[in-house]
Parts: C-alpha cells; sequence; structure tokens
C-alpha cells in the first residue's frame, strides 16, 4: 500500500495551478539545472517527454520538439500554450513503447505512489539508447519543519521522500544505466513559519501522506510557529532545507 494519497495529490495540484507560477522559486531553479542536464546529454534530434510538467516552464527550451503530461489537468491548461499537453498519470503514461528519445521530470517523482512503476513507465516510453533527466526530492527536505512537528506530536506531518540510493537501485532494476548523479542541500529563506507554508501550499507541496493528521489546534499552531522562527532564524527571516537529486539515466540499446 502506497504512503501516499493519489486522489490528495491530484487535487492539490489542480487547486495550485492558479498560484504556482507566482510561489515556484525553488522549482525553477531545479527546473534550469534539469535543462542544462538536457542539453548536455540529449540528443539533437527526436522527441521529449516531460513527465509532471506542471506549467510548461522546461517546455520553453524545448517546444518544438517536447510534449507535456502532468496529473492535474489545470496544469495541462496552462502548460498547453507552450507545447501538447496531455492529462495522465506518470504510473500509466498514454504513449506506445520506445516514442521518445529522451524525457525530462522535474520534481514529480517524488510525489509517485510506486516508484518503481513510474520509472518502469519511463523505461518503456523511451527508445533504445534514450536518455532521462530526473530531479527529484531527498528525505533531508524540510527536516527543520520535521524537527519541529516532532516536539509537538508523534504524527507525521511532513512527507517523507526516497534517498539516492534507493532510487538509484529501482532505476537499476528497472533496466537503466545511470550516467550521472548529483545531490544537492539547499536552504531557502522565507519571511516567517507562516511565508514557507503558504508557499508549500501555492504550489501544491503540502504533506501527501494517507494518514496525515489535520487536527492540530489553534494553540499548537501558534506553538509550532514560534519555535520554527526562533530556531531557525537568519537575518533574511527563517529558513528550510530542500534535498535535490539529479539522475541522469540511460535506456541500453
Amino acid at each position: 500500500m502506497s504512503i501516499f494519497n493519489q486522489k490528495l495529490i491530484k487535487a492539490d495540484f489542480e487547486k495550485a495551478a492558479a498560484t504556482y507560477d507566482q510561489y515556484a522559486h525553488l522549482q525553477r531553479h531545479v527546473a534550469d539545472r534539469v535543462i542544462e542536464f538536457s542539453q548536455e546529454y540529449f540528443p539533437e534530434e527526436g522527441n521529449i517527454l516531460d513527465v509532471g510538467c506542471g506549467t510548461g516552464y522546461i517546455a520553453q527550451h524545448f517546444a518544438s520538439r517536447m510534449i507535456q503530461s502532468d496529473l492535474a489537468y489545470h496544469m495541462c491548461e496552462h502548460a498547453q500554450s507552450l507545447a501538447p499537453a496531455v492529462n495522465s498519470d506518470m504510473h500509466y503514461l498514454p504513449f506506445p513503447n520506445r516514442s521518445f528519445s529522451a524525457l525530462t521530470s522535474s520534481l514529480c517523482l517524488q510525489w509517485s505512489t510506486n516508484p518503481k512503476r513510474a520509472l518502469a513507465e519511463i523505461f518503456r516510453v523511451l527508445e533504445p539508447d534514450g536518455i532521462a533527466v530526473i530531479a527529484t526530492l531527498g528525505p533531508p527536505t524540510l527536516k527543520e519543519l520535521k524537527q519541529v512537528f516532532r516536539t509537538i506530536d508523534g504524527s507525521t506531518h511532513v512527507s517523507p521522500f526516497l534517498p539516492r540510493s534507493t532510487l538509484i537501485a529501482v532505476a537499476s532494476e528497472t533496466g537503466f544505466t545511470i550516467t550521472h548523479t548529483e545531490k544537492h542541500l539547499l536552504r531557502r529563506s522565507y519571511d516567517n513559519l507562516h511565508h514557507l507554508l503558504k508557499t508549500i501550499k501555492h504550489i501544491g507541496a503540502s504533506n501527501k501522506m494517507v494518514d496525515r493528521n489535520h487536527a492540530l489546534t489553534k494553540s499548537t499552531w501558534q506553538a509550532l510557529e514560534h519555535s520554527y522562527n526562533h530556531k531557525f532564524v537568519r537575518d533574511d527571516g527563517v529558513y528550510a532545507s530542500w534535498e535535490i537529486i539529479y539522475l541522469v539515466m540511460r535506456k541500453p540499446s
């Protein structure tokens, strides 16, 4: 059984489509690195698929060659003006075998309810010698928020993500050859905890655990905010950590 609620994932990103671009500063930073890898490793010709396209940022660089896909229909509506966008689940991509010479996926795989299945689909739709460039979140993401929540109760309030070693193992089992991998821990600044949580909500990245706890009282939230704003402060506000994992993978010929 998946730890993530698939209906909640879809609903959150549908709601966030209208506000995503306003708050997705980190997402654009990561997508820029995905684009850099793509320009280095992708073949000069052939179709490219972007899985989890969001509002279509990556397609701006590959529009004439790219087809986009996203679980959230409203994200596809925004992305459609840049390149064709298909409303689809990453676990069941609606494309024939060997349809694409290359594939990008930036900050999507971490929401997979079945990473092995998702990577198998990516493998299936790639041509032999096809390249996939993937960025995803690792376990230290929002570690400060996790630490503060642990002082409140024993529930899981922050979505857990797979470590790079597990992702590499699953990708290798699927049949991929790992061409390159990087891991970066980024610290981003926010005005305060409220601003951080607002940003997370407006990009659709709120906790998606099946057993997430909604029963926090007003006083609990006040205690949480007071603790966070005092423990993780710096000159420009408070900070939060995001671990970004990049994988460049090749499907053998």
